[in-house]
């Protein structure tokens, strides 16, 4: 019984499709026979690049980016077409918890996300953490100003209270059909 890869899975697969005991060097070089003679490789072929490529994706090493404020690391995998791997930017949580989204500012999020190439440097994320924190004091000051004009506005517009009038009375309409005199 020879084992051809590391967990065992693939012999696991040739048993299940009752394919019994291959040899690996003997599989990888009928595949590759059939690739330098311009044959595509068939259903099983494809199958084991497919295992292959997969095993080696988990294997690639990913690169440590930065952190941020929170405490959250940020990684890349780069991409390398030869073997099928994309690249992919994560973030890992200080407190890794399936039920909580991790709090991620807006430099490292359009980094995720690949809007810009390179992630955000520590002077460009205090340059917009000032920059936040003055937005924000001008709208509370403009929320407060707004808020006094708001009041004396609506001094100047109550007036006093009336009583209320009486349902006006029209002396052409009649109140039944048919009567034309009205009772005062």
């Amino acid at each position: 019984m020879c084992i051809l890869s590391p967990t065992g899975y693939l012999e696991k697969f040739l048993k299940y499709f009752n394919f019994g005991v291959i040899n690996k060097v003997n599989f990888e070089i009928i595949i590759v026979r059939n690739i330098m003679a311009g044959r595509r490789p068939g259903l099983l072929g494809q199958m084991w690049q497919n295992i292959k490529k997969s095993l080696l994706i988990y294997r690639a090493n990913d690169l440590f980016m930065g952190s941020d404020q929170h405490g959250n690391r940020y990684f890349e995998r780069p991409e390398d077409l030869s073997r099928g791997i994309k690249r992919q930017r994560r973030v890992k949580p200080l407190n890794p918890d399936q039920f909580n989204v991790p709090n991620v500012p807006v430099e490292w999020m359009t980094w995720l996300q690949g809007r810009r190439l390179n992630p955000p440097t520590e002077d460009e994320i205090e340059k917009n953490q000032i920059t936040s924190a003055r937005t924000q004091m001008r709208a509370q000051e403009l929320e407060k100003q707004k808020q006094a004009a708001d009041s004396e506005d609506i001094e100047e517009r109550t007036e006093p209270f009336q009583a209320k009038s009486k349902f006006p009375v029209y002396e052409d309409y009649e109140i039944t059909p048919g009567d034309k005199k009205r009772k005062s």
